[in-house]
């Protein structure tokens, strides 16, 4: 072996050894960051006994009197549309809307690719409730939203304008009166909260494992959940929300 050879593999050794030495470096710098962050000192929700909650005897008794249908399968919305990240169309008719009619529109709704929702005004309540096609169709006075902006991007021109014609076409057909925001306002709106959306999302995953094989109860997760300011929705997931300013 010449000494060319010999000093190409010496050199090859020390950067090889070199490189080996920086990652263990790496490696122990980001396992003292890791052991700082998930501190066993802290105070843990997850693992420490849960707080079993008093209990309390409760005799049967009979209730008041039973909820309507319509009382049951509608949620509460009391703000009615949110003119922030929805286009609203207000719809006012003589008479209650009717089942039929009520999932028509439900069905027509779901077709412009963006999130919809149709909101009934309680008389009894003095608040506006989300519809589903298991609602009555006993109010008067309706609101058609549609989102505007979803992951997918904000709302375009012919969604829009498409929600809006179906809108009042469906308000013709049932002798309803019908009033509808400004279109191009809603369009502005869509590609700037659409802008401040992408500034501003984050997607963030942890995978939280339990030591030895043990599994977390479920009140326990519901508890840290709640604690952290998270709360559960319509699809069983908890979802946390920026206060309203």
């Amino acid at each position: 072996m010449s000494d060319l050879q010999i000093a190409l593999v010496a050199i090859g050794l020390l950067v090889v050894g070199g490189v080996y030495a920086f990652n263990l470096w790496q490696e122990r710098k980001l396992r003292q960051r890791l052991e700082q962050a998930f501190d066993g000192r802290r105070d843990d929700v997850l693992l420490n006994p849960a707080t079993e909650p008093a209990v309390t005897r409760v005799e049967p008794r009979l209730g008041g009197e039973p909820k309507s249908a319509a009382e049951i399968v509608m949620a509460p919305a009391a703000e009615g549309a949110d003119p922030v990240i929805e286009f609203a169309a207000d719809i006012e008719m003589n008479e209650p809307v009717g089942d039929a009619a009520l999932r028509e529109l439900l069905s027509q709704l779901a077709t412009f690719g963006k999130p919809a929702r149709l909101l009934g005004w309680d008389d009894r309540a003095g608040t506006w409730r989300v519809l589903d096609r298991s609602a009555h169709g006993d109010c008067r006075k309706l609101q058609a939203a549609l989102q505007l902006v979803n992951r997918a991007g904000p709302v375009h021109a012919p969604q829009l304008n498409g929600f809006c014609d179906a809108v009042r076409a469906w308000a013709g057909r049932h002798g309803a009166q019908v009033e509808i925001a400004d279109t191009a306002a809603a369009l502005d709106a869509a590609r700037e909260l659409d802008a401040f959306c992408g500034e501003m999302d984050v997607a963030i995953g942890l995978n939280v494992v339990a030591q030895a094989g043990a599994a977390f109860p479920g009140e326990q997760i519901e508890a840290a959940a709640v604690a952290a300011g998270f709360g559960l929705e319509a699809d069983g997931l908890f979802h946390w929300r920026m206060p309203a300013a």
